[in-house]
């Protein structure tokens, strides 16, 4: 079953498959649309195409998660993230442009993912099923697939040679985005 949710930036419905890759897909678009993470060096697009999830690659999905940990709600909400049942309506999730904000609200200009400086673009209201359906039972569903003893096993062994200590390198995607911060309200 998918979910059928307003997309006040289309002006059209968007459907969003029934499957946790897909909904944690469908979180990094929003934050997307929240913040420019799109005019970074990296083309993080394959990781918000929530349409076509089933195309992910491993690498990739574990890019994504990475980063859906990184842009958490709890520390977005009140920064360029707002809990409010009310500027929903009927929706799980609305955006409004940062100039709309209501004047007694104040949002961050501008948030420091990583080493980059990204833009708050617009402003997303939500309720918290948005959060527990597109962010914390997603993130829920992947830890316990990764955390299972029963999926090390299945994680194909392989034939160590000795060489000099030499880690993989993390994924450029993930070192960039490694923490976060605010500027300004």
């Amino acid at each position: 079953m998918a979910l059928v949710l307003n997309d006040k930036d289309s002006g059209s419905n968007v459907i969003v498959p029934n499957n946790p890759t897909a909904k944690l897909m469908y979180y990094l678009n929003c934050m997307c649309k929240v913040l420019n993470l799109y005019q970074t060096e990296y083309d993080i697009t394959r990781l918000t195409d929530f349409r076509r999830y089933v195309c992910i690659s491993d690498e990739d999905l574990a890019s994504m998660i990475i980063l859906c940990s990184y842009l958490d709600p709890g520390t977005l909400t009140d920064v360029c993230i707002f809990q409010d049942e009310v500027a929903c309506g009927n929706k799980v999730n609305t955006f409004c442009d940062v100039n709309t904000l209501p004047k007694n609200m104040a949002a961050a200009k501008s948030v420091t993912v990583g080493n980059v400086k990204v833009k708050v673009l617009k402003i997303m209201f939500y309720k918290m099923a948005f959060i527990e359906t597109y962010y914390v039972e997603p993130l829920a569903y992947f830890i316990a697939l990764y955390d299972t003893p029963s999926s090390r096993r299945q994680q194909p062994q392989q034939t160590i040679h000795q060489t000099d200590n030499v880690q993989k390198p993390q994924s450029p995607l993930c070192s960039m985005f490694g923490h976060i911060s605010f500027v300004g309200s």
